[in-house]
C-alpha cells in the first residue's frame, strides 16, 4: 500500500510545530524569514542599504519623518503571519494557478456543461454531509456543546430525509444552520498561532497550524480512509469534490487575481482574514477565502460609493510627486485602519481606488515632497516602522 499523502508531511509540519512552539525558534524563524526577504529584495533591484542611504542622511532627516507616536503596539497582529518560505511559496502559487487555468478550469467547465447545476449543488451538499464527524468532534473540543448536537442532528436529517445528504432539510426546514470547525481552528482556540503560512502544491493557501488541523482532521474524513483501503478510488472521489466545487465557483479567482495588486500577497491576506473570522466565530457565509474577499469587497464599494480614482486626499499636483504606497487591500476597513495608524503619526493619507472589472482594490499611499531619494528614505522609515509591504510609486497628472 502506497503511503497517505497525508502521512507524507505530516514529520515535517510536527517538527515546524514544534520550532514555532519554542520561542527560540520563533525568533531564527521570523529573524532568518526577514533577512532572507530583504536580501532577495536588494538582490532583485540591485541595491544595497548602503548604496542609497547614510547614516548621516537618515539623521539629518528626522525632522522630516518624526517618530510619531504610534497606536498600541498589538495593531494588526492577529492579522499578520510569519512568511520565511515566500520566495518557495511564490513558486507554488504560480504552480497552483497554472494548475487551475490549465486542467481544474477546463474540466470544471466541461463537467458544468453535462452536469445541471441543481445537480452539483446538491453533490456538493453530500461531501459536506459527509465531513459532519470533523464538525462534530471539534465543536466539542472546543467546548460548544449545543453546535456538536446540532450538527449531529443535521447529519441525521440530512441523510434520511435528505436523500445522503443531497439537500439540506436541516437548515431549509429546521432551522438548523451548519458550523465550520475544524481542528485548526481547535488548536487556534487552545492558543496555538499560525506558525507560519504555507503555501501547498495542490492543497493551496494554509500555515504551520491549519496543516497539522488538516492532517488531524484527515482521520476524520471517510475520503481518507477510502484512499487507504484503495488509492485510485480514493483519488478519483477527492478529484471529483474538487472539480464539482469548482464548477459552482468559476470566474471568483479569475476576478480576484485580476483585482489584486500582487495576487500572491493578496490571497495570503485573505486567507488569513478568512481564518480568522472563523476562529473568532463571526459571521462567515462564504465557503472559501477568495469568494469571502470578493463579497467584503463589493460590499464595501456600494457603502461608500466610491467612484473616484482618488477616493480620500489631495486628487491634484502642480509637478510630479512621489508616494510611498504603504499597502494594499481589497476591504475598506482596513483602509480605515490604515488610516488611523497614520494619521497618529502626523502623515497625510491618500486612498487610491484601482478599478479591474466589477472589482476594485485599494491603495493606501502617503505623498512625498522632494525627489526620489527622499521617497526611498520615507520607504525605509516606514518598513522599519510596520509597514513592511511599503514602496515608491509616482503620479502625474493624477495618474500612477
Amino acid at each position: 500500500m502506497r503511503p497517505c499523502f497525508y502521512k507524507m508531511i505530516v514529520c515535517p509540519c510536527l517538527v515546524l510545530l514544534c520550532l514555532h512552539l519554542w520561542p527560540t525558534g520563533v525568533t531564527v524563524l521570523k529573524g532568518g524569514g526577514i533577512f532572507f526577504a530583504h536580501s532577495v529584495w536588494a538582490a532583485e533591484n540591485d541595491i544595497l542599504e548602503n548604496d542609497i542611504l547614510d547614516d548621516d542622511i537618515l539623521d539629518d532627516e528626522d525632522d522630516y519623518l518624526d517618530d510619531d507616536d504610534y497606536l498600541d503596539d498589538d495593531f494588526g497582529e492577529e492579522m499578520e503571519v510569519s512568511d520565511p518560505l515566500e520566495p518557495l511559496n511564490r513558486v507554488f502559487f504560480q504552480v497552483n494557478d497554472k494548475l487551475y487555468f490549465w486542467i481544474l478550469k477546463p474540466v470544471a467547465q466541461g463537467y458544468s456543461f453535462v452536469v445541471p447545476k441543481v445537480m452539483r449543488g446538491c453533490i456538493e451538499n453530500a461531501f459536506n454531509n459527509l465531513l459532519a464527524p470533523i464538525r462534530v468532534v471539534n465543536t466539542l473540543l472546543q467546548g460548544k456543546v449545543r453546535d456538536s448536537g446540532r450538527e449531529v442532528s443535521r447529519f441525521l436529517i440530512n441523510s434520511t430525509i435528505g436523500i445522503l445528504g443531497m439537500a439540506d432539510p436541516a437548515k431549509d426546514e429546521f432551522g438548523l444552520e451548519p458550523s465550520k470547525e475544524d481542528f485548526g481552528q481547535t488548536l487556534a482556540k487552545y492558543g496555538i498561532g499560525n506558525g507560519i503560512y504555507i503555501c501547498w502544491p495542490i492543497l493551496g493557501p494554509s500555515t504551520l497550524r491549519d496543516t497539522a488541523g488538516l492532517i488531524g482532521d484527515s482521520f476524520l474524513d471517510p475520503i481518507h480512509y477510502l484512499y487507504e483501503s484503495d488509492n485510485e478510488a480514493g483519488l478519483a472521489v477527492y478529484a471529483g469534490k474538487k472539480v464539482n466545487y469548482t464548477s459552482l465557483v468559476i470566474g471568483d479567482y479569475e476576478a480576484f487575481i485580476e483585482a489584486a495588486f500582487d495576487p500572491y500577497i493578496a490571497m495570503r491576506d485573505a486567507y488569513i482574514q478568512y481564518r480568522d473570522d472563523l476562529i473568532k466565530d463571526r459571521n462567515v457565509q462564504a465557503k472559501s477565502p477568495i469568494s469571502a474577499s470578493l463579497q467584503r469587497n463589493i460590499t464595501a464599494r456600494a457603502s461608500l460609493q466610491l467612484d473616484e480614482t482618488v477616493i480620500h486626499g489631495e486628487s491634484s499636483f502642480d509637478e510630479q510627486c512621489f508616494f510611498v504606497q504603504v499597502g494594499t487591500c481589497a476591504e475598506a476597513e482596513n483602509v480605515r485602519m490604515f488610516e488611523t495608524r497614520l494619521s497618529a503619526m502626523n502623515k497625510k493619507v491618500i486612498v487610491v481606488e484601482y478599478v479591474r472589472g466589477d472589482y476594485s482594490f485599494y491603495g493606501v499611499q502617503i505623498p512625498v515632497q522632494g525627489d526620489f531619494l527622499m521617497a526611498k528614505l520615507a520607504e525605509e522609515r516606514l518598513v522599519k516602522d510596520g509597514f513592511p509591504d511599503a514602496f515608491v510609486v509616482s503620479r502625474q497628472n493624477d495618474s500612477l
